[in-house]
């Protein structure tokens, strides 16, 4: 992976945080998305993972462990 980015995309209104999600795979980062039935307002996660670059759908209480094995899994940068 060239990017150790990791993009989270919460509750928010359609639109907000479409770009930043398509950027973030680009560069090789790695995407999750609030399962939008979860989010507060899904507008924004749902909008996201309509774009095809969202690596992973989960609801929030699952984030935690799913960054802690992304971090865990990549090599430190120098």
């Amino acid at each position: 992976m060239k990017n150790r980015t990791i993009a989270l995309l919460l509750s928010g209104v359609p639109g907000d945080g479409v770009e930043g999600t398509k950027t973030v795979r680009k560069e090789g980062g790695h995407v999750i998305a609030e399962q939008p039935e979860s989010a507060i307002m899904p507008g924004m996660p749902a909008e996201a993972i309509r774009t095809g670059m969202v690596h992973d759908v989960l609801p929030l209480r699952l984030m935690n462990e799913a960054i802690t094995k992304l971090v865990s899994a990549q090599p430190a940068s120098r």
